[in-house]
């Protein structure tokens, strides 16, 4: 069967405050974030980080959701020429690709009717109905989304003011660009899975095999409290950059971001829905299982189960969401999409989760993830939870973003980019030091004078009057 891209679109208007509005009478509005790069923020970060995302959560009305989307792909490096330093620099990184990252976040308001829709029910193929939206209700949405933009702001000025943190409303240029307008909109970016031209996008109705252009497309998907385990820790450090006095920390979700270096996307989906609501259906479920209890083990141990998360709920607080979670990869090769099968399952296993490989429902679930179309992830892709179990599935980690090139031309050594920092002004300007002395330490041969060669010959291409006094003749040759 075909059908247009038109009969996939959620939206049908607009307003001039840049909400979308939906077939079905969803609201949206989306943000592209940028946050700290990996590896430079301690525990304190995180976990401010996280209470303002549960905190922001909590502040939502019933049935609006948060969708938080990662773009990661590969550019080519280019370094311009203008110097010795700067030819050797473009033989090292020039023609290589690197992973970057690019990352949303979308707020979604839907109708109480869909919340609890199921595959039965609805398909995202089917023909939506045009729904009235009340003037309040948008009102309501426009409050929330500034509500939630202001304490991100607010959290993070800090690290704003450090260049460390980014956030800009998308207008409606930026939902909708196609590729030939030369500046992609995050639904085409989504669509043709961040390529700058059209493909056809194919599911083959026998194997369900999903194609867009010449890419075959994979999901892993966390659907269903099975596939978690016993404990999350939603803060971990990287043990290969890490020791017993420094630890290098970054979120749970970060090992499914820039470790991972081949093309993919990151979806989290919370879902919010009426607690009070919520907690009655289960006490009502809990009760049924716990009258069966004789007759089965199984529907006893689901009883205790419910209660049990109806006890912590209570204590620990928080609100009782819907999460979904998946990865999404494609390739063009059949071969090298089951290679990145293989790393996605055993980072999963890093992690103690069992992710779901999608087959029947891989179409459903990715165009379920096109933004505003969130209303697609039903109730058979999602699993129960809290606020805080939920917010753990969100990667707050970034990469490293380049700087002036007047600044020390140096290398990530994480990805591998070619970075410009500044370790002597912004660090005094933020008071992260109170001079601008340098002590440089090593063992014999461990590369200290290559080391300084490098600093004082980059200050010098800057401006900077050096003055060297040399014993050695270790500086001979840039004098």
């Amino acid at each position: 069967m075909y059908r247009s891209i038109n009969d996939l679109n959620p939206f049908i208007d607009y307003t001039e405050d840049n909400i979308l509005l939906g077939r079905n009478g969803e609201l949206c509005a989306g943000f592209q974030l940028r946050l700290s790069p990996i590896f430079t923020q301690d525990l304190h970060y995180f976990e401010e980080a996280f209470h303002t995302l549960i905190t922001a959560i909590s502040s939502f009305p019933p049935y609006y959701r948060l969708h938080k989307q990662d773009f990661f792909s590969f550019e080519k490096i280019e370094i311009p020429v203008s110097d010795y330093i700067s030819e050797e620099r473009a033989k090292m990184f020039s023609g290589h690709s690197i992973i970057s990252q690019q990352s949303f976040i979308y707020l979604l308001a839907i109708p109480p009717y869909l919340h609890d829709i199921s595959l039965l029910q609805h398909s995202p193929f089917s023909y939506k109905s045009y729904s009235k939206l009340s003037e309040s209700a948008v009102q309501t949405f426009k409050e929330t989304v500034f509500s939630f933009e202001s304490l991100l702001c607010n959290t993070f000025r800090k690290h704003k003011e450090q260049g460390h943190f980014f956030i800009k409303r998308l207008d409606i240029e930026d939902f909708l660009n196609v590729p030939s307008d030369g500046c992609t909109g995050v639904m085409a970016k989504f669509l043709y899975l961040n390529n700058t031209h059209y493909g056809d996008i194919t599911l083959n109705k026998n194997s369900f095999e999903l194609k867009i252009g010449d890419d075959f497309v994979d999901i892993h998907s966390i659907t269903d409290l099975d596939s978690l385990p016993l404990t999350i820790n939603p803060i971990r450090y990287y043990n290969a950059y890490s020791n017993e006095d420094t630890r290098l920390h970054m979120s749970m979700m970060a090992r499914l971001g820039a470790f991972l270096q081949f093309p993919h996307i990151l979806n989290t989906i919370i879902i919010k829905g009426d607690t009070e609501k919520e907690k009655k259906k289960l006490e009502t479920k809990s009760n049924i299982l716990s009258n069966f209890g004789a007759t089965s083990r199984d529907n006893r141990l689901a009883g205790e189960d419910i209660e049990e998360f109806l006890e912590r709920q209570s204590i620990e607080g928080g609100d009782i969401v819907d999460c979904h979670f998946n990865i999404i990869t494609w390739a063009k090769d059949r071969n090298v999409l089951f290679r990145e099968k293989i790393e996605i399952e055993n980072t999963f296993k890093s992690l103690n989760f069992i992710p779901k490989y999608e087959t029947l429902n891989k179409a459903t679930l990715f165009f379920a993830c096109l933004p505003g179309n969130e209303v697609n992830i039903l109730k058979e892709m999602r699993f129960k939870t809290t606020t805080p179990i939920a917010v753990s599935f969100l990667n707050l980690d970034d990469l490293q973003e380049n700087g002036d090139n007047a600044k020390l031309q140096v290398c990530d050594r994480f990805t591998g980019r070619p970075l410009n920092i500044d370790i002597s002004d912004f660090p005094l300007q933020h008071n992260w030091i109170d001079n601008l002395n340098k002590f440089v330490v090593g063992s014999s041969g461990g590369g200290k004078s290559v080391s300084m060669n490098y600093y004082s010959m980059s200050n010098y291409r800057n401006g900077a009057h050096i003055i060297i006094i040399d014993q050695g003749a270790s500086y001979e040759g840039i004098c």
